[in-house]
């Protein structure tokens, strides 16, 4: 171990070198106290203080969840859990940030990349193999990689919750971990060389969501300028549509009473009784992985293995309490809430072949239930729209249908928002090679390799292409360079211009290896047709 020591407000830390030349990590510092027991369901607390150097050579605790939700061979495990040492053990001590560190001329201060992960809400960590971003953090950015907690341990609200609390709220602790991180960073940045005044937030699918949840809350205005959020399916419009509805998504935002409703049932049918919540924090951390008494769960939700994850399924989410959230902050197409701040927003092309074809409960089983699906939520239109001949061509379609119904949600998100400040929107378009790439496309997650600089021989089981080096190069490139500036746009790249209505809602696609703009204006049918008919349903509504 060597490089430089630094002092963080809990003590010295000192890294180690990447694999990557001049970039170094620190993986696993402190920043925050144990979650469990008397601190379970309470907003985070600060770690003790340590003597002398902390070494970071290793990751810290993921923070708790099923520790190995798939078997050998499952689309997700061969994706994010098949590599040993990015899967350290499981706890509620998980209150870490991992950093990744280039070289730092005396006197410069480098923009920050605060890095939020996915999961559905219930796993992953920090330490995810895709998010080693070496490749990204040589680019001239300082990128942190932060946790949350997962499952009900993020968001149980309770009526004792709020009495104990101070400003007699419960519920959002996930949202609370994640400002609580930001906080750090504006306190210790520095020390790494960073700019706490040049912060960006960035996640992915429940980590976009949680950069959405960042945007809405009132507690993290200040703490950073710039936003980019990858996958978050549904952009800015709160109702969570066809897509949000079939995924098993609530109605955003309810409220404390309504939430402490559901979690006290929840919890009744979970441990098969009713548990009280001085009994919840004295459990250990063992009898939440273990099957919930449960037989049945929400309809659209899978049966849960542990119940911690069945809890997650019912009533994972965020609550109205007038304090993390209120009504006016939650309204991302007001204006006035993300006036300011520089935003990217985009998604996968095929957002729905490993979403739906792996969590659906429900696989059709003949052209004729698809065909019955896609008129029921799409019209009678949708058929001459989408290929349906073949069993084959229907289940694409559908699949198909749900992530472009996602990327005209982003377009109307940005385009018809009266910020001064237009987001730039993006549709990741790339296919990796290997593993049935002709049904998977550009699946869910799949742009992550790219846009953290994560891509390096072996990973994923891939045998990666010239082209593939060449797009996580060319999206780097623009990740990096909006990170720095607001703006992803530089000489050598091609234009991207913020998506606005009068123009067409023009969108980056990046794909074999290059970015191209696209406006809408010369686009499928399809597109406009669902376009329109998410627009017929806000009005509606």
């Amino acid at each position: 171990m060597n490089g430089e020591v630094i002092q963080t407000c809990y003590g010295k830390v000192i890294g180690i070198p990447s694999d990557t030349q001049g970039v170094t990590v620190f993986k696993g510092i402190p920043i925050g106290a144990d979650t469990g027991k008397e601190n379970r369901f309470r907003a985070p607390q600060p770690p003790e203080s340590w003597e002398g150097v902390r070494g970071c050579d290793h990751y810290g605790d993921r923070f708790l969840q099923n520790p190995d939700p798939n078997c050998q061979g499952a689309f997700w495990y061969s994706e994010f859990n098949y590599a040993s040492e990015y899967r350290p053990p499981v706890s509620e001590n998980g209150l870490v940030v991992n950093i990744y560190q280039p070289e730092v001329q005396e006197g410069r201060k480098l923009p920050v990349y605060v890095w939020i992960h996915g999961g559905a809400g219930n796993y992953g960590s920090a330490s995810d193999i895709k998010f080693d971003a070496t490749k990204l953090a040589a680019k001239g950015v300082i990128v942190v990689l932060v946790q949350y907690r997962l499952g009900f341990l993020g968001w149980l609200t309770l009526p004792e919750l709020c009495e104990e609390n101070e400003h007699g709220v419960c519920g959002n602790y996930a949202v609370l971990d994640n400002i609580f991180a930001l906080q750090w960073v504006q306190e210790n940045i520095e020390a790494f060389g960073g700019d706490k005044n040049k912060v960006t937030i960035g996640g992915q699918s429940a980590g976009a969501m949680q950069v959405t949840n960042l945007l809405r809350s009132p507690l993290a205005k200040g703490l950073f300028q710039r936003a980019i959020i990858q996958s978050g399916l549904t952009g800015f419009l709160n109702d969570p549509g066809a897509m949000g509805k079939a995924l098993g998504m609530r109605e955003p935002f309810p409220t404390v009473e309504e939430a402490a409703s559901l979690s006290k049932e929840a919890i009744r049918e979970s441990f098969g009784r009713d548990v009280t919540l001085k009994e919840l924090r004295e459990m250990e951390m063992e009898e939440f992985l273990k099957p919930p008494v449960a037989k049945n769960v929400e309809k659209g939700v899978m049966q849960s293995a542990t119940i911690l994850e069945d809890l997650a399924a019912r009533i994972q989410g965020t609550v109205l309490d007038g304090y993390v959230f209120n009504e006016e902050s939650i309204d991302l197409m007001n204006p006035r809430n993300i006036e300011g701040i520089d935003i990217i927003m985009g998604g996968t092309t095929d957002e729905m072949t490993s979403l739906m074809a792996v969590n659906s409960t429900e696989i059709p089983t003949s052209n004729e239930i698809l065909i019955t699906k896609l008129k029921g939520m799409y019209g009678e239109d949708i058929l001459s729209l989408y290929p349906t001949s073949t069993k084959e061509e229907s289940y694409a379609s559908f699949l198909r249908a749900f992530s472009d119904d996602g990327l005209q949600r982003l377009l109307l998100s940005a385009g018809l928002n009266q910020v001064a400040k237009k987001p730039y929107v993006y549709s990741f378009a790339h296919v990796a090679p290997g593993k049935n790439e002709d049904f998977y496309g550009a699946y869910h997650s799949g742009d992550l390799w790219f846009t953290m600089g994560s891509l390096k021989p072996g990973r994923a089981h891939r045998e990666w292409r010239e082209q593939d080096w060449g797009m996580m190069d060319v999206i780097t490139d623009y990740w990096s360079r909006f990170i720095k500036t607001g703006n992803p746009n530089k000489e050598s790249l091609s234009e991207w211009i913020p998506c606005d209505e009068k123009d067409g809602y023009p969108f980056m696609q990046f794909k074999s290896g290059q970015a191209d703009l696209i406006t809408t204006s010369g686009e499928e049918k399809r597109e406009k047709y669902l376009r329109n008919l998410i627009l017929e349903s806000l009005i509606l509504k």
